[in-house]
């Protein structure tokens, strides 16, 4: 800072603190988010896996579902392959209110778990039959209860006969 009659530029300690003290504030603000976007990666790759882990399965059971040639073979609601998808073991469970702890790692040798509850029933209740509602709930991770927040994926098979 130039003063009258004086020829020297120099700053002040208050400016310097001033400078110092802003530069500070700032990274401070930047490191705090490097963590906030580290756990948005993450939660971002756990929905991605669990989308396409009911995408693989629903897909997979659509397909054996239209494979069901007579009736005894649709009744029977045994719609995953002789327990195995893809080479996946694949458990249906057996009414809403059985604990979903069926664990499976996907794609394989990922390291990521899911936790899954797997239910085939009829719908609508009471009717013949013919169509059949699968509930496909996700959950990235090997612990914890699955919840309201936990993702759920829905589709319906119909029998067409042949």
């Amino acid at each position: 800072m130039k003063r009258p009659g004086n020829s020297n530029i120099a700053f002040s300690l208050i400016e310097v603190n001033l400078a110092v003290f802003l530069v500070a504030a700032g990274l401070l603000v930047l490191f705090s988010l490097y963590p906030l976007g580290l756990r948005e990666s993450e939660m971002a790759l756990t929905d991605t896996q669990e989308a396409m882990f009911a995408d693989f399965v629903l897909g997979a059971m659509k397909g054996n579902a239209l494979s069901k040639t007579n009736w005894s073979q649709w009744t029977s609601g045994d719609f995953v392959d002789g327990g195995s998808i893809g080479g996946y073991s694949i458990v249906q469970a057996g009414s809403r209110a059985e604990e979903p702890k069926f664990v499976t790692e996907f794609p394989y040798g990922s390291g990521y778990p899911l936790q899954y509850h797997l239910l085939v029933e009829t719908y609508p209740s009471g009717s013949d039959g013919s169509r059949k509602r699968v509930i496909l709930s996700v959950k990235g991770g090997k612990y914890g209860k699955m919840n309201i927040e936990t993702k759920c994926y829905v589709t319906d098979l119909v029998y067409m006969g042949m």
